[in-house]
């Protein structure tokens, strides 16, 4: 991502702002591939870039309703898998939580 991550809620936005322009699952996966690595960054919310807690939360969100493909390119997938791997070393660490890891 971006060297300088912008805001969480404006990516989002501008992500639902650009969804008129979709007509095909091509258009979908090209918005999703410029705007998932931004959207994802946790520096766009938090100086803490462990805090993904929010960010898995919403990529479920846009995964259910259809924003996010399921088959992504490959910079968009590596986006959505450190947040994923990175909620699952958090839950782990808290000790007990194994089961809620397995989930995610």
């Amino acid at each position: 991502h971006k060297n300088n991550p912008t805001d969480t809620a404006f990516e989002l936005i501008k992500l639902f702002c650009r969804a008129e322009e979709w007509d095909t699952e091509d258009d979908k996966m090209a918005a999703a591939t410029e705007a998932l690595p931004s959207l994802l960054s946790p520096l766009g919310l938090t100086p803490d870039v462990q805090q993904v807690g929010f960010f898995w939360h919403l990529k479920s969100v846009l995964q259910a309703i259809g924003v996010i493909p399921n088959e992504m390119p490959l910079e968009s997938q590596e986006a959505v898998n450190r947040i994923i791997m990175t909620y699952i070393s958090q839950i782990e660490s808290m000790g007990g939580l194994v089961h809620w890891a397995i989930y995610v």
